[in-house]
């Protein structure tokens, strides 16, 4: 029985509001961001690998994604506030 991808996402969801294992909630985000990317939404796609590589920093299809997309891995405002510390 295939699954279409609505119902899918929305069994993904849900997986997510009961798993508490870190590496199984990456494993779900990444699929997630998966299916949005490949369906044209960028930017939830975006959040969901940057929440997998928060989770699992090993996920390296992850921040090849991200790359993909543009988007950074790491948010920019850490190194903005590291630099900002090292001129004071």
């Amino acid at each position: 029985m295939e699954v279409h991808a609505p119902d899918r996402t929305a069994s993904l969801h849900m997986r997510l509001l009961d798993e508490l294992d870190p590496m199984k909630r990456a494993a779900v985000h990444l699929e997630l961001a998966t299916m949005l990317m490949a369906s044209g939404q960028f930017e939830q796609a975006g959040r969901h690998f940057r929440e997998a590589l928060h989770l699992d920093g090993s996920l390296l299809v992850a921040r090849q994604r991200l790359g993909e997309l543009g988007a950074p891995s790491a948010p920019r405002r850490g190194i903005r506030a590291w630099l900002g510390r090292r001129r004071a």
